[in-house]
């Protein structure tokens, strides 16, 4: 996979990989993470409105925004314990995987687990990205 700086658009083969670069770019390489988000992705935030934020996102705009939001409002965030699990349909996955930081504005630790299904598109001319991830609020 080339760099951000030189390839705009990531280009993935299968799902199980592009869950792998989701969970891999978001915090790390926020912008290389936003060639991954699909025009009309849907988000699911299952415990976000616990917090006062939407239970879904639809969008890609919306989905971008939000995580360039989170990335502000938590440091020293981390996903560990992955698992990714590749379906039989190569072009659908699902991943487990821990997440925790601080959230700045009240220092108190911010910790979820989640489940992230993710599609694969098949479209010859357009570069895979997530179109469909439900994960913690």
């Amino acid at each position: 996979m080339k760099s951000t700086a030189n390839n705009k658009e990531a280009k993935v083969t299968i799902a199980s990989d592009l869950l792998q670069r989701h969970i891999q770019t978001l915090v790390a390489d926020n912008a290389q993470w936003q060639t991954l988000i699909a025009d009309d992705i849907l988000w699911e935030l299952a415990y976000a409105p616990s917090i006062g934020h939407p239970a879904e996102l639809s969008g890609r705009e919306e989905a971008v925004r939000h995580a360039i939001w989170f990335v502000g409002a938590v440091e020293k965030f981390r996903f560990f314990e992955l698992k990714v699990y590749a379906l039989a349909d190569p072009e659908r996955a699902v991943a487990e995987v821990m997440g925790e930081g601080l959230i700045k504005s009240t220092r108190r630790m911010y910790r979820r687990d989640c489940a992230i299904p993710a599609c694969r598109r098949r479209q010859d001319r357009v570069p895979t990205r997530i179109f469909r991830s439900c994960a913690c609020g």
